[in-house]
């Protein structure tokens, strides 16, 4: 199969795909203006190749909010397409990651909207990076994702899978941990110390 340009053919070379991530780390926006427009007119192929995944990944991460915008739509557009298959994920979940605000939260309504989908997603291998960038959202749609995480038949079908207890231990592990008592007891003690060490200090200062 031939490729109408030069940039989408590095994009899907093994070592290729590595020119084009260096180029979009280290240039300026005007002087990848046509590469990236080349690059969007193969989005949907590109996400599903097994090097080309990674230039769209790092397009999310180094791309102007303009190319982030445009990415994002295009993510959207594709969703089912892109869920069944784990690349299409992992550039899922960096979109999750990257996109802008408005279509962050277009991307994660649209995968609310099918639990079934999103619960299948959370032990697989890929799958489950997004459900875990879906969980880790600020706002309405993170905390609607957690509390369905949250639910005891959430969490049976979670520890049932390898994957899915890696996303438990990891939102999990966000959590903030409560004081245990013997640190309290020594933070206490630390404070007494330094309060008795300022008396001395402070009589000298009265009289």
């Amino acid at each position: 199969m031939k490729h109408s340009n030069a940039a989408t053919c590095l994009a899907r070379h093994r070592y290729g795909c590595r020119i084009v991530e260096r180029l979009l780390e280290h240039c300026r926006p005007e002087q990848l203006r046509e590469m990236i427009h080349d690059i969007l007119a193969e989005v949907e192929s590109l996400c599903l190749h097994p090097f080309g995944n990674f230039v769209i990944q790092h397009l999310f991460e180094h791309g102007a909010e303009d190319v982030r915008h445009q990415l994002a739509v295009a993510v959207l557009a594709r969703m089912p397409k892109l869920s069944t298959d784990s690349r299409g994920l992992a550039v899922v979940a960096k979109s999750l990651e990257y996109a802008p605000d408005e279509e962050k939260r277009d991307l994660a309504r649209a995968l609310l909207r099918t639990p079934e989908q999103l619960m299948q997603m959370a032990t697989q291998r890929c799958g489950h990076a997004v459900v875990l960038a879906l969980a880790r959202m600020e706002g309405q749609e993170g905390a609607e994702a957690r509390d369905w995480l949250g639910k005891p038949e959430s969490c049976q079908v979670l520890l049932a899978s390898r994957h899915g207890r890696v996303l438990k231990k990891a939102l999990n592990d966000q959590q903030p941990k409560p004081i245990a008592k013997h640190h309290s007891r020594v933070i206490a003690q630390v404070r007494h110390i330094e309060f008795r060490m300022q008396q001395p200090l402070l009589c000298f200062q009265v009289v």
